[in-house]
């Protein structure tokens, strides 16, 4: 099986196959191994809450910024490549499809590459993320670094490693494809990945995504929807209680309609919402995923 991944395997180690980040508050450096994603040196690397997601280096210099998502902590950039040189991309494949149990690969060499998908993973201790999360198995020996691309049995990308999970065997928490994806093309200021505003207030306590209130003039108040409403479906996406919804609005782009199917007492509906970006001055719960506005 061969992965289109320029050499990055899971003993990668050496500077030439990581992006370097400087801490915020204390010394010392994070690293993340970097996915290529064209021919000129543009990558995705994954950098953790405690650096300076402008400080990136490869091999020594200084990268570009091109978007960092402060939800995800997905940052793209370009790295610094001798004249003449190119870098080799993946192909981005596709998790939404892929059932509990299918197998994946790190890109190594060797029947070690073998990963499984355990499960789909929207909260952790009871808390709900703020996107859904694919939970791996690996093989004993492999502890796939920050970063690090899942393959298909295609080699095309659909997953990228976030952190290690460790409560049921040698297991890790990683990003699907789609995650990536809506990064790229995002609306950046200032280096920094724009949210999408729909305009609805959820409680997580809830046992199921019920709407408690619209705000004013929002994209969901334009489009019709009432406080009362329980939501079953945002775009590609079935909602079943409030972090699916979550997750799905994390996928929304401004400009772009969603359909959106739900429950007004006994009756099934279905309307177009037609997402903003978050205004600039917006209700603190808007810009959470907590109790509150999405």
């Amino acid at each position: 099986m061969v992965f289109a991944c320029l050499g990055q395997g899971l003993n990668a180690a050496e500077k030439n196959f990581s992006v370097f980040f400087s801490k915020k508050d204390a010394p010392g450096q994070s690293r993340s191994e970097l996915i290529f994603l064209d021919e000129n040196g543009l990558a995705v690397v994954v950098t953790e809450a405690t650096v300076n997601f402008r400080s990136g280096r490869y091999d020594g210099k200084p990268v570009t910024l091109i978007a960092h998502d402060p939800v995800s902590r997905l940052t793209l950039i370009r790295v610094p490549l001798a004249p003449g040189s190119q870098t080799k991309p993946v192909e981005l494949g596709s998790s939404l499809g892929l059932p509990n149990g299918s197998a994946l690969y790190l890109g190594i060499e060797g029947d070690t590459s073998l990963s499984r998908l355990v499960s789909r993973e929207s909260q952790y201790k009871d808390n709900p993320l703020p996107l859904e999360l694919i939970r791996l198995h690996h093989q004993p020996e492999q502890k796939p670094f920050l970063g690090h691309p899942i393959f298909d049995s295609a080699g095309r990308l659909v997953a990228i490693n976030y952190r290690k999970a460790p409560e049921f065997g040698n297991g890790s928490f990683a990003f699907p494809v789609e995650a990536l994806q809506r990064v790229q093309g995002a609306t950046v200021v200032d280096g920094v990945v724009q949210r999408s505003w729909f305009g609805v207030e959820l409680l997580a306590s809830d046992p199921f995504a019920v709407v408690q209130g619209v705000r004013q003039a929002s994209p969901a108040a334009k489009a019709g929807l009432m406080k009362g409403d329980i939501l079953l479906q945002i775009g590609p996406r079935q909602v079943k209680r409030y972090s699916d919804a979550i997750d799905a609005f994390f996928y929304l782009r401004e400009d772009e309609p969603a359909n959106v199917r739900f429950l007004r007492g006994t009756e099934e509906l279905e309307l177009v919402v037609v997402p903003e970006l978050v205004p600039a001055v917006a209700p603190t719960s808007e810009a959470t995923a907590k109790e509150g506005g999405v």
